[in-house]
């Protein structure tokens, strides 16, 4: 009994140890840190160029006023961006809750209904210590 015990715990360890280089040290973030007094969605774009929103509403990330929102890498970014951002450009578009609220998902996108569009490449972030501050 005691030899199935020690058994069974060495392969507990194994697996974890095994397991533990599957689990990177850290993330890589792209934060969005909302600046403004109200609540905003933002929506990243991958395409460009592009002028539409072309996600649906589970796409947008909601970033209450004084707080931040990251997209994330296992990755340096320096190493991943260009994979990941077609043409090397991050879009974001930023959308009053409101708005949303008011209109609905779908007139949003048609109509265009957003605060604002930035681009982003990858040398403009490095530079902002890959932030980006809204307003």
């Amino acid at each position: 009994m005691k030899t199935i015990i020690k058994i069974v715990l060495i392969v507990i360890a194994l697996n974890f140890i095994s397991c533990e280089k599957l689990i990177p040290d850290r993330l890589y973030s792209i934060w969005t840190v909302n600046n403004s007094n109200y609540i905003v969605y933002r929506e990243n774009s991958v395409l460009h160029p592009d002028t539409s929103l072309i996600g649906n509403y589970n796409d947008v990330n909601l970033i209450n006023p004084g707080e931040r929102l990251s997209i994330d890498s296992f990755d340096p970014w320096e190493d991943r961006f260009s994979e990941v951002f077609k043409n090397d450009t991050l879009i974001v578009f930023f959308i009053n809750v409101d708005t949303i609220a008011k209109y609905g998902w779908e007139s949003t996108k048609r109509d265009y209904r957003i605060i604002e569009r930035r681009e982003y490449s990858k040398q403009d972030l490095a530079k902002q210590n890959w932030m980006i501050y809204f307003p």
